[in-house]
């Protein structure tokens, strides 16, 4: 008997270890409502002014919204962009191509990390007209990672998927 009770005690503090919530974190652990709706509304806003500086066709202004930092690495399809110069070149050198470009996020879904931390994902939609005449578009999808540095976000990390519908 004494061995069976030894049992039930261990397998009730496994449970009762295994089974926290995010409700039983420390009160310091947790975002209040108003924290959190800060934080999504502070990364939509990076968001809108990201997807603004690509329809200005403003590539140095789309590249400093990625973090420069050797940590930061962009995926693109099947192309890696393994720093932030490589990706402020790639951005410049699409641009130089290109008369006009509209690009737009919809679907937007933000996880809040922590005040300085966030994810987002949602589809997006670009056009732009190429100087050679033709009409380019794509549609796909894009995760991102971000970080608040200095009271500005930043993607930390950013991955995006699409079909080319137009060449």
């Amino acid at each position: 008997m004494k061995i069976m009770a030894k049992y039930f005690f261990v397998w009730t503090i496994f449970i009762a270890f295994g089974c926290n919530t995010k409700n039983d974190l420390p009160k310091a652990d947790r975002l209040s409502t108003e924290d959190s709706l800060k934080v999504v509304q502070e990364v939509i806003g990076t968001i809108n002014a990201y997807t603004q500086a690509h329809n200005n066709m403003d590539a140095q202004k789309a590249a400093d919204f990625h973090i420069n930092s050797p940590e930061f690495v962009l995926a693109e399809n099947a192309e890696l962009y393994p720093n932030w110069d490589a990706l402020a070149k790639g951005i410049k050198d699409w641009y130089a191509t290109a008369v006009s470009a509209k690009f737009a996020f919809e679907n937007k879904k933000v996880l809040v990390l922590s005040m300085n931390s966030a994810a987002m994902t949602g589809k997006f939609n670009f056009e732009a007209t190429l100087k050679n005449n033709k009409k380019y578009a794509a549609t796909g999808y894009a995760t991102m990672v971000l970080v608040k540095q200095n009271d500005q976000w930043k993607f930390y990390h950013y991955h995006e998927s699409y079909k080319v519908l137009t060449k």
